[in-house]
C-alpha cells in the first residue's frame, strides 16, 4: 500500500504529513487508520516531544472518500483506531490519551475532516488563502469528528451554527476571528512558521509540564471547571519534585536555556 501518511523526525518534532496530493489529500479508511498509528508513534517515540501535522500539495484535505468509507463507518460505529492507539480526533474515550502537543498547518482547501483535525490539535495555522467548509449537512450527514462540539466551544453557538448549519465556505480571516486558527501566514512561509513554533515547544519547554498542562486544560472541557481546579494543585505540585523543575530554576539563575530531559 502507498504511504499516504508520512513521518519524519526533525530534531524533537515528529512531522506527520498527509501525502495524497493527486487526490487533493482525500482520506481513505486506510489513511485514517495510519494517521492513528502515526499519532500513537508520536506518543511512544521518546525523542519526539511535539507533533506537526501538515499536508503535501495545494490542499490540506478535501475530506473523506465517502463512497468507500460510509459502509465501514456504519458497520463499525466508529473511526478506525489501531490497537491501544491514539484517536487523532480525540473523541474516542476508549482510545489512548494524547499527551504530547500537536501543531497543525493548513493550506488550500481545508474541508470537513480537515477542520476537525485542526480542532483536535492544540495550535493551528493556515495560509492567507486557505478556504474552510464543514459541509456535511449538504451531503445528508453530520460532522462525526468533533466539529459540532468543538466549534461551539471555540466560537460560540451562533458563530458555530452559522457554518455548521449552512455548510458555507469561509476564509482564513474568518477562521482567525472564530478561533479555528491562531495565526495566518503566507503559503511559502507556512511550514517554516509552524515548525518554528513546534521547535520552540520541543526545545524550550519541559515535557512533563506540557503533559500536565494539556491534561488540566482538557479536564476543564471534558469534565468541568471544578474537576480541573480540584486536580490543579495535586498534579501541578508533582512537577516541583522533578529533575526538570530543578533544571528550570538552575537555568534561570544561570541565565541560560534549560535542558529538559522529561524526568
Amino acid at each position: 500500500m502507498d504511504k499516504f501518511i508520512e513521518r519524519e523526525l526533525k530534531g524533537k518534532v515528529l512531522v506527520i504529513r498527509i501525502n495524497r496530493p493527486d487526490e487533493r489529500n482525500v482520506f481513505t479508511w486506510e489513511m485514517l487508520e495510519d494517521l492513528s498509528r502515526a499519532y500513537t508513534e508520536l506518543e511512544e517515540m521518546e525523542e519526539a516531544r511535539v507533533g506537526l501535522l501538515v499536508a503535501s500539495g495545494k490542499h490540506f484535505t478535501l475530506g473523506l472518500e465517502l463512497d468507500s468509507i460510509s459502509e465501514r463507518v456504519k458497520e463499525r460505529g466508529e473511526w478506525p483506531l489501531v490497537e491501544g492507539g491514539v484517536d487523532p480526533f480525540g473523541i474516542n474515550l476508549k482510545a489512548r490519551p494524547r499527551t504530547k502537543p500537536i501543531v497543525a498547518a493548513a493550506q488550500g482547501f481545508c474541508f470537513t475532516l480537515g477542520i476537525e483535525l485542526l480542532l483536535a490539535a492544540d495550535i493551528r495555522l493556515s495560509t492567507n488563502k486557505t478556504m474552510f467548509s464543514q459541509f456535511e449537512v449538504r451531503r445528508g450527514i453530520m460532522p462525526l469528528g468533533g466539529a459540532s462540539v468543538r466549534m461551539v466551544e471555540i466560537a460560540g453557538w451562533g458563530n458555530a451554527m452559522r457554518y455548521l448549519l449552512t455548510g458555507e465556505e469561509f476564509n482564513s480571516e474568518k477562521a482567525l476571528q472564530l478561533g479555528l486558527i491562531q495565526e495566518v501566514v503566507e503559503k511559502d512561509k507556512l511550514f517554516d512558521r509552524a515548525y518554528s513554533i513546534s521547535q520552540l515547544i520541543a526545545e524550550q519547554c519541559a515535557p512533563l509540564a506540557l503533559k500536565e498542562t494539556l491534561i488540566s486544560a482538557r479536564l476543564s472541557i471534558q469534565e468541568n471547571r471544578k474537576t480541573a481546579f480540584d486536580s490543579l494543585m495535586k498534579n501541578g505540585l508533582k512537577l516541583f519534585h522533578t529533575e526538570d523543575s530543578k533544571e528550570g530554576v538552575q537555568s534561570f539563575l544561570e541565565k541560560r536555556n534549560a535542558v529538559f530531559r522529561g524526568k
